[in-house]
C-alpha cells in the first residue's frame, strides 16, 4: 500500500508540476505580449526623461517599454541623426522618433508619444539643472482617445484619504477642502482635466508635499510643506482619473465675451 501510494504522491506532483510550468511560460509569454523594445542613446538616459516619460506610458496602456542602447536592435528609436519624426527639443539636440515594425505596442507608443498628452508630458519634465525639454515646432498634434482602465470606486476611496485636506471631491462633502482651491467639479469642466491629473504631482503646490512611488518622485527640498506628505501609486492615480471621468463637471458659464 505504501509503495502504491508513493508512487501516486509521485504522479500528482509531476502532474502540478507541469501545470505550473505551462503556467508560467505561459504568463511569460504574455508579458513578452506587452513589451516594445525602445533605442535611446545614452546622452538622453542620463537626463531622466525617460524615467518621467515611460511610466505613464505603461500607466495608460499597459505596456512596459524596454530600453536599449542607441545601437541595440528595437523597432522604435530616438535619435538625433534625423531618422523619423522631428518630435522635441533639448540637452542641445533635436529628437526624432523613428519606428521601423514593432507591431500594436510600438504603434501604441507612436500615438500616445506625438499626442498632445505625450508631447505635454515630455515639456511636463524638469531635470537637473533646470533641464527642460519642448516640442520640435514642426510636430502635428494628434489627439488621443482617454482609456480608462482604473477602479472608480477607489479612485473615489484614495481621493477621500489623499484629495479631500484640500479639495471636494464628491458630493458628499462640498462643505469640505479649502475655499482657494478648486474642487473636482471644477477640474472636471476644463477641456484637459485628464493631463491635470495625470501629471498633478508636478504642478505647485503639490511637488513640495507629493510622492509618487512608481515614479520614485521626491519633495521638492526648496518648498517643503507643513502638511503631511501624500504618498500615492500610479495605479491609485489611474483609480482616481477613472472616477473623476464620472464626475459632472461644473457649469462654469458661458466663455467671456470680448467687445
Amino acid at each position: 500500500m505504501s509503495r502504491v501510494t508513493g508512487s501516486k504522491i509521485t504522479s500528482v506532483l509531476l502532474r502540478m508540476t507541469l501545470v505550473c510550468g505551462m503556467m508560467l511560460s505561459g504568463g511569460a509569454a504574455l508579458a513578452q505580449d506587452r513589451t516594445v523594445s525602445l533605442a535611446v542613446p545614452e546622452a538622453l538616459v542620463e537626463t531622466g526623461l525617460l524615467k518621467h516619460l515611460l511610466p505613464r506610458f505603461t500607466l495608460k496602456h499597459r505596456v512596459r517599454v524596454s530600453v536599449v542602447g542607441a545601437d541595440g536592435a528595437a523597432p522604435l528609436s530616438l535619435n538625433t541623426e534625423g531618422q523619423g519624426r522631428a518630435l522635441f527639443e533639448g540637452a542641445g539636440s533635436l529628437w526624432h522618433l523613428d519606428q521601423s515594425g514593432g507591431g500594436d505596442n510600438a504603434d501604441r507608443f507612436v500615438d500616445w508619444l506625438t499626442s498632445d498628452i505625450g508631447l505635454n508630458t515630455i515639456e511636463a519634465f524638469k531635470g537637473p539643472d533646470g533641464l527642460r525639454f519642448t516640442r520640435a515646432t514642426a510636430v502635428v498634434e494628434v489627439e488621443e482617445a482617454l482609456e480608462l482602465t482604473g477602479d472608480a470606486a477607489n479612485g473615489l476611496a484614495v481621493s477621500n484619504l489623499q484629495c479631500k485636506r484640500c479639495h471636494v471631491v464628491g458630493t458628499a462633502d462640498r462643505m469640505s477642502g479649502i475655499g482657494s482651491t478648486p474642487s473636482f467639479f471644477v477640474l472636471r469642466a476644463f477641456p484637459d482635466w485628464d493631463e491635470r491629473f495625470y501629471a498633478f504631482y508636478a504642478l505647485n503646490p503639490h511637488p513640495s508635499f507629493t510622492r509618487i512611488s512608481d515614479l520614485e518622485t521626491e519633495l521638492d527640498p526648496q518648498h517643503k510643506a507643513a502638511i503631511v506628505p501624500l504618498d500615492i501609486s500610479l495605479e491609485e492615480l489611474d483609480d482616481i482619473v477613472t472616477y473623476v471621468a464620472g464626475l459632472p463637471p461644473a457649469d462654469l458659464g458661458a466663455p467671456i465675451q470680448l467687445q
